[in-house]
């Protein structure tokens, strides 16, 4: 007995894994193409696959309800911490802004101001990374999201994003930057994110489908009782590229061929 999902997702996986044994020969020979004086004269064969449709027969054996995967539960938070961690820089921000105003000459050290897309994105990102990395630990097996515990986490993340956004030679004591954030309330959001991670725990639940597809097993049954799926995938091809961003920082990304 196997799970549908597993057997599927072993499928799709075992075809990306062809096309990395097929670089890694493409790789092994082209070294032999390079040497040879006529053989560097044509190209490295490189097998690529556009297309694959595989039949899987398979026979349901039970069908049972029971709470969504992790993995499942990952993806549906995932557009759910984004869409509040824009809403918690935001509030932050605006505090945040006219504070370093304000603030002397401090905002002369800042390498990216304060109210600048570039300083938006590092609180963003540090926000975001901070939420999957301790999601697990945040969030309890019952659903309660610990908006405290995160809120915590969060402004340390801002603060540290703050402090180290300085020119070189530069620097933001501790002092500063607690005193620039100091009551910065930025519970709101995270605790209507608490409220929405309760729905979602009481909500998503997953089918489970267990099957059997072994040939013995398949033997033996009558074929009014045999299941069929078609899987067509394709394998596409990705580059990593250096992208740049505004004050000509670069971070790269994945992109397709």
């Amino acid at each position: 007995m196997a799970d549908l999902e597993q057997v599927i997702g072993a499928i799709l996986r075992d075809l990306a894994k062809s096309r990395f044994a097929s670089d890694i020969y493409s790789r092994s020979i082209s070294r032999y193409y390079e040497q040879d004086f006529l053989l560097r004269r044509f190209p490295i064969p490189r097998a690529e696959i556009e297309e694959a449709e595989i039949e899987l027969k398979f026979a349901i054996e039970s069908v049972s309800a029971s709470l969504a995967n992790s993995e499942g539960r990952e993806a549906t938070l995932a557009p759910m911490f984004e869409r509040a961690i824009e809403r918690v820089v935001t509030l932050f921000l605006s505090f945040l802004v006219p504070r370093v105003a304000n603030a002397g000459n401090l905002a002369d050290r800042l390498k990216n101001p304060v109210d600048r897309n570039v300083f938006r994105i590092d609180l963003r990102q540090a926000g975001l990374r901070h939420m999957i990395v301790n999601f697990t630990d945040l969030i309890s097996e019952e659903g309660v999201f610990d908006a405290k515990s995160a809120e915590q986490g969060l402004t340390a993340a801002f603060r540290r994003v703050l402090r180290f956004n300085v020119e070189v030679g530069e620097e933001i004591t501790e002092d500063e930057v607690a005193g620039l954030t100091v009551d910065i309330n930025i519970a709101p959001p995270l605790e209507d994110l608490g409220r929405r991670i309760g729905e979602v725990w009481q909500v998503d639940r997953d089918s489970r489908l267990d099957v059997a597809i072994g040939a013995d097993a398949l033997r033996e049954l009558p074929q009014d009782m045999l299941s069929s799926i078609k899987i067509r995938a394709a394998v596409r091809n990705y580059q990593w590229t250096e992208v740049k961003v505004e004050g000509g920082r670069t971070f790269r990304s994945l992109t397709s061929e």
